[in-house]
């Protein structure tokens, strides 16, 4: 299951904290699609990579062996194994760790829509699936270019 997530309006560690929660309260795979929702273009997806570094970052705060669950020793985690995460971006900020411990499967799985340059390139660097026009190599779409290339200038010429 994939759900969409926008990557404006709500705070990295909110968004981290209930997508973990989320992969632990489900026994398959959960997946996020990171989007932008405000214009202008460069903006919104300048936002959207801030956002999933620090979503990122949030659910990579805990070693895989933090979460000790010692009810005798009283020891719910072990501190030393759960980094803080103190990032300021331009648009989105967090401090501290996520206050859960991953999930069995590490994080929800990446998705991104969209097959313009700046989501194509966003998808490139961050997701492990992209929804997208049906284009194929040998019929391209307005926005095809070679792969790894980065978008020259926001794609004034579409409109969604």
């Amino acid at each position: 299951m994939t759900l969409p997530k926008s990557s404006t309006g709500r705070s990295s560690s909110g968004r981290a904290g209930r997508l973990e929660r989320g992969d632990h309260l489900r026994p398959r795979r959960r997946g996020a699609n990171f989007g932008a929702t405000i214009p202008p273009r460069a903006e919104k997806y300048e936002h959207a990579h801030e956002v999933i570094q620090i979503v990122q970052a949030l659910w990579g705060s805990w070693d895989k062996d933090a979460w000790l669950l010692d009810v005798d020793g009283k020891r719910f985690a072990d501190m030393d194994k759960i980094q803080p995460v103190n990032l300021q971006g331009k648009h989105a900020a967090s401090r501290g760790p996520l206050p859960i411990p991953p999930s069995e499967q590490g994080q929800p799985v990446i998705f991104q829509a969209g097959g313009g340059g700046y989501g194509l390139e966003l998808a490139g660097r961050y997701a492990s699936g992209v929804y997208a026009n049906p284009y194929t190599i040998e019929t391209p779409g307005p926005s095809a270019r070679p792969c790894g290339t980065p978008p020259s200038a926001p794609d004034a010429t579409r409109t969604r």
